[in-house]
């Protein structure tokens, strides 16, 4: 278990709801044994407490999650039948990289390599950031995936093969401040456990806390010759087994008060169009080449007359 250093353990309470989170956990998800429960602590203004469950603010528990990617990686996993963990090295917020090493020793286990996939659990709510900052790039078409969890853990874990150990966590929000303090404190040439580790990497400033994160590790438990990366891990996994549940296109663009002529407009309307026909067009393909169980829907974001979140192409 990971040492807040600044706020009370209570300790004895805290194992108490670790023990039975992992019961609970592991009840579930029983016959998958590679698949961890991360010990992720929360904290709040109450001091320190066990997320339970990955339960959202609503007291649902969490069955799907999501990823804005770019169509084309979308393409390349699934022709390829890969699911694909990326190096924290790819994370842009150098605040995520300060506890992060590309070999880091695990006491009873020596060395471990880790990677990572990251999600947002609450799609809805917080859609209108992440399509924003992917559409930063228009060369090429974004999507959302909507993956449910326990049909990708199962999918995962009967990959493992004992090479691979995967721990599935929920992010951390705290405030520059306190991430720094952590990293002050005389820092671990090596971790007792591996969920030591993942407390550390786990840490994210609160100015993204719109994205709900929950991230998903893999850890390589053994030396894989056909997988030997230290930039990626890549395990194989079955799509046709109802893992994708829906593949979402981005909003059309809004148009209230602007200052636009309406030929302007129009021209970017029909060039927005003839963007997303294409992108239909790719992944219908994709989803009748494969085989794939899922809707294709757009993201209802600015429509005012529709009452869902998405609506069918």
């Amino acid at each position: 278990m990971a040492d807040f250093g600044v706020f009370e353990r209570r300790q004895i309470h805290i194992e108490t709801m670790i023990k039975e989170n992992k019961q609970s956990f592991k009840s579930k998800h029983h016959n998958l044994k590679h698949v961890f429960r991360s010990d992720m602590l929360k904290v709040n203004k109450d001091g320190i407490k066990y997320e339970k469950d990955f339960n959202q603010s609503n007291g649902k528990q969490i069955l799907a999650v999501s990823k804005y990617t770019k169509l084309s990686n979308l393409e390349k996993s699934v022709n390829e039948g890969t699911f694909y963990f990326g190096s924290p090295y790819d994370w842009l917020d150098p605040f995520e990289l300060l506890f992060y090493q590309p070999k880091m020793n695990i006491r009873n286990e020596g060395a471990i390599t880790i990677h990572a996939c990251c999600f947002t659990c609450n799609d809805i709510e917080n859609e209108e950031g992440f399509w924003q900052i992917w559409s930063i790039d228009e060369k090429e078409p974004i999507v959302r995936v909507t993956y449910n969890i326990d049909k990708l853990l199962a999918s995962l874990n009967k990959r493992a093969e004992n090479i691979y150990t995967f721990y599935l966590a929920g992010m951390v929000y705290q405030t520059r401040d306190n991430i720094l303090k952590y990293h002050r404190e005389p820092q671990n040439y090596y971790y007792e456990e591996t969920d030591d580790y993942l407390n550390k990497l786990c840490l994210k400033r609160n100015s993204y806390k719109y994205e709900n994160e929950l991230r998903l590790f893999v850890k390589k438990t053994a030396y894989d010759d056909q997988n030997d990366n230290d930039n990626k891990t890549l395990v194989k996994i079955d799509y046709n087994d109802g893992i994708i549940t829906e593949i979402t296109l981005p909003p059309a663009t809004p148009y209230g008060n602007t200052h636009l002529d309406n030929d302007t407009i129009k021209n970017y309307q029909e060039n927005q169009k003839h963007i997303n026909y294409l992108t239909i067009h790719r992944l219908q393909s994709l989803v009748d080449k494969r085989k794939l169980v899922c809707e294709i829907n757009q993201s209802a974001l600015y429509c005012t007359n529709v009452n869902s979140n998405t609506y069918k192409i």
